[in-house]
Order: C-alpha cells, then sequence, then structure tokens
C-alpha cells in the first residue's frame, strides 16, 4: 500500500564523512527499489570539488540517484544527494539548499538536514549514521527521535571511522546499531508499522482501564524507573508507547505490557520517548560558562 503523494512519503536521511562510501554502497545495494520511500544523502565534501557520490550509488541502485537541486519536491523511490558546499533541507516535501554555515569553524550539514526531517516528517523521518569522523548528525538525529522517528547508526565495529556514529549512540537515544547490510530490512519492517502508516493500533483506543492498557503500563514504567507519568497528556503519551510497539512488531497494546514487564531496559526506552530532552538549554555552553 503506497503512501500518500509528497507530503506523506517517508523520508531516509543518510549522514557520513570519511570512511561512509562503502557502507553507502553496502546499504543501497541491499535496500529494495520500490520501498516507496525518498533518501537524502548528505556526505561532507570538499567545497570546491564536484561530487561523484551520484554516479557511484547509481551503480548499486535501480532507484533515480540525482544531485539535489533548490525547490526539488521528493519523490518515492528516488535519492538525492546534498551538491558540495550548500546545507539541504525540507520542507512541505520539497528540497531546499541554503548557504552552507560553520558552528565553530565546522561546517554541520548532517545535523542542518536531520533537524529539517525531524520538523517535517516527524515519525515518517529515518536518519541514519554512517563512518566518519567528528560528531555531526548527533544533534538532528535526537531531534528526529524526539519528533518520533526512526534513528539508526552504523555498528562502529564495521566502520572505517567510528566516532560519527559513536557519538549518536553515546546519547542512548539511538533505536538500532546495525551493520549497513541489515540496516534496510529494519527500514522496511518500520515503515510497514501502524504507527508510521497513521492507523489506529487495533487497541489504542479507549485503552485506558482494561489490562495492559495505558494505565497498567505507567503503572509497569512507574514501578521499574521510579517516574510516573499518569497525569501527562494523553495523546502524547499513546503516541510514544505506539512508537515503541512499533520497534517490537507488537500490534496489541496488551502484548507490549508484558514485554515491558520482562524488560526492564525496554521500561527505561520509553522512558526516554517520554522523557526526550531535543535540545540543550545552554545553546552555547562556552558563552555561559
Amino acid at each position: 500500500e503506497p503512501f500518500e503523494a509528497t507530503s506523506g512519503i517517508p523520508v531516509v536521511g543518510i549522514g557520513g564523512s570519511a570512511g561512509a562510501l562503502d557502507p553507502f554502497k553496502i546499504f543501497f545495494k541491499n535496500m529494495p527499489a520500490d520501498s516507496g520511500v525518498a533518501f537524502v544523502v548528505i556526505q561532507h565534501l570538499a567545497p570546491s570539488h564536484e561530487s561523484l557520490l551520484p554516479e557511484l550509488l547509481a551503480q548499486r541502485t535501480r532507484m533515480k540517484v540525482v544531485q539535489a537541486e533548490d525547490g526539488t519536491p521528493v519523490e518515492p523511490n528516488c535519492v538525492y544527494v546534498i551538491p558540495p558546499n550548500q546545507d539541504l533541507g525540507i520542507r512541505d516535501g520539497v528540497l531546499y539548499l541554503a548557504e552552507s554555515l560553520k558552528h565553530a569553524g565546522i561546517r554541520m550539514p548532517i545535523d542542518f538536514f536531520f533537524r529539517a526531517l525531524a520538523e517535517d516528517r516527524q515519525e515518517r523521518g529515518v536518519c541514519i549514521l554512517f563512518s566518519g569522523a567528528g560528531s555531526d548528525g548527533t544533534l538532528g538525529m535526537r531531534a528526529v527521535r524526539g519528533a518520533g522517528g526512526l534513528t539508526l547508526a552504523q555498528d562502529p565495529g564495521t566502520a572505517q571511522y567510528g566516532d560519527m556514529p559513536r557519538s549518536a549512540i553515546a546519547t542512548k537515544l539511538v533505536d538500532r546499531v546495525l551493520s549497513p547490510e541489515k540496516m534496510p530490512e529494519t527500514i522496511v519492517e518500520y515503515l510497514r508499522q501502524p504507527y508510521v502508516r497513521g492507523r489506529e493500533f487495533a487497541d489504542a483506543q479507549g485503552a485506558e482501564e482494561q489490562p495492559g492498557g495505558i494505565h497498567e503500563i505507567l503503572a509497569i514504567v512507574r514501578d521499574q524507573t521510579g517516574c510516573d507519568f499518569r497525569c501527562y497528556k494523553r495523546g502524547t503519551i499513546l503516541r510514544r508507547i505506539e512508537r515503541r510497539m512499533g520497534l517490537h512488531r507488537v500490534s496489541e497494546m496488551a502484548d507490549y505490557a508484558p514485554l515491558l514487564r520482562r524488560d526492564s531496559g525496554e521500561a527505561h526506552q520509553l522512558l526516554k520517548d517520554l522523557l526526550i530532552n531535543v535540545t540543550a538549554f545552554f545553546r552555547d555552553a562556552d558563552a555561559f560558562d
């Protein structure tokens, strides 16, 4: 069942730097060409060098691979690659280019795109961090998870340069740490979930007092973490529970409560989703210090 046009199709943001070319190739070789998803590749490029990435990736996939242009609506089963010396964003399903900004002398194009992706796609946004030096993408990844999307990072043990994925993993907000060839299957399965499709879970509505309902789930979280969410906004709680259910391929809320009981780690992951802090209070910590 295809997603509705531009405004609703999922977008997978892919970030990488040094050593990312081979993982990119492996990922696209294993990604079905008919997933109905748009892919946006953000690679650190030398400002004056023309990118060879579109041609290199086109050899690994039957999807159309093009360099992104300003004002391009994303289409399903297409791959868009950032041009040199530009930042790339997305708004209402349309890609836009912006003058490349530097933070403390360092370009952060992955953070720039992931933040725009989070705001524009919400639960239909997926971000992946591949091999690279530095920490670009960590803050943007946090934003994607805060908006309800899926966050993946390359297993640093399979990366030529593990700093970039390792920085994201250190936040404990990465949903899955995987080798590149295993990521496509995870993404396809995630995008099948009712949470992403906009359909209601079978027993989500009216799931208050019944066994395995919201009250029982919140009681388990309270027992295992000490945090009481009974006064939180019900809609927010429900979406966060649905997100965790989707990641575990659980379609009935009554089946999620036993999972929480068995696995205290899952209770803490749900807690993180409910408490996620998308941004830091002190934007410029050095200045405040």
